[in-house]
């Protein structure tokens, strides 16, 4: 039987490529959350895209599906996120590139998941979303992300998961 693990084969018998990406961290002394950023910042945060038998390169264009993120600060802060298909500054062109944002406050140490069904924290529904999205990378391979926080937030453990579909 085929590995059906990075691909699944549709009801046309067409072969679905899924895009992963992970960033995390969990290590109390590294920084990797705690730069912060807002929306209308160029985005230095990323997170590197891959897909089975594909270059990073090739990776322009997909369909985003699935966003799982988890913030644990030790000064207990509330943050906002975005998702950027490119890094640019000023509010026109940054507001252009918004893929997926969150409403400010979101709860640290909560583990939200975002899917086409809507966002959950830590298990319950909490709202609808905008999923899912296509997403036109400008570096190929390469999401943005950015985080606000609301105040300073000391160390921050936790991690970013994205899933999509290439697109051709």
């Amino acid at each position: 039987m085929a590995d059906l693990v990075d691909s699944v084969k549709t009801a046309t018998n067409r072969n679905i490529t899924v895009v992963t990406g992970l960033v995390e961290d969990y290590d109390a002394g590294s920084d990797t959350f705690v730069t912060d950023k807002a929306v209308t910042d160029t985005p230095t945060q990323t997170i590197t895209l891959s897909a089975a038998g594909f270059n990073a390169n090739a990776i322009k264009k997909f369909e985003l599906t699935n966003i799982q993120r988890y913030f644990d600060s030790t000064n207990n802060v509330k943050y906002q996120f975005w998702l950027f298909q490119d890094a640019q500054a000023d509010n026109t062109t940054s507001y252009g590139h918004i893929v997926f944002e969150t409403p400010n406050s979101q709860a640290d140490a909560t583990r939200y998941i975002d899917t086409a069904n809507g966002s959950r924290a830590n298990g319950t529904l909490t709202a609808g979303n905008t999923l899912p999205v296509i997403v036109e990378l400008t570096t190929p391979g390469t999401l943005y992300y950015a985080i606000d926080w609301g105040a300073a937030p000391g160390s921050v453990d936790g991690y970013i998961r994205v899933k999509g579909k290439l697109l051709k």
